[in-house]
């Protein structure tokens, strides 16, 4: 739904990068209860979803600096429904991370 409510500018792709960095994690941590070697870990930080974000926030700023704080404008929108989504998926990400390093000191 999300993607279809902003599909102007909104890949089902932007959020790949996302996903793969997360899932990545998960097989990380696989390895460290095998035993085996870590390859290198994969980064989210370009993630296209990430970019369009930042994008956002630097375009929501300008509107406020406008005068436009009450107004829902579709970038306020698009804003707080992008950025709760990225939020989550950082969450995730955190929660992973900290299971690869609790599963490391076992």
């Amino acid at each position: 739904m999300l993607i279809k409510n902003h599909s102007s500018y909104l890949n089902p792709d932007d959020f790949d990068a996302l996903i793969n960095n997360i899932d990545d994690k998960f097989k990380r941590t696989e390895c460290v209860l095998k035993g085996e070697t870590l390859k290198a870990a994969v980064s989210n930080r370009n993630a296209p979803i990430t970019n369009k974000v930042q994008a956002l926030m630097h375009q929501r700023q300008k509107e406020i600096e406008q005068g436009l704080t009450d107004t829902q404008t579709k970038t306020r929108i698009s804003l707080r429904d992008l950025k709760s989504i990225t939020d989550e998926f950082e969450m995730i990400d955190s929660i992973v991370e900290d299971e690869m390093k609790i599963t490391k000191r076992i």
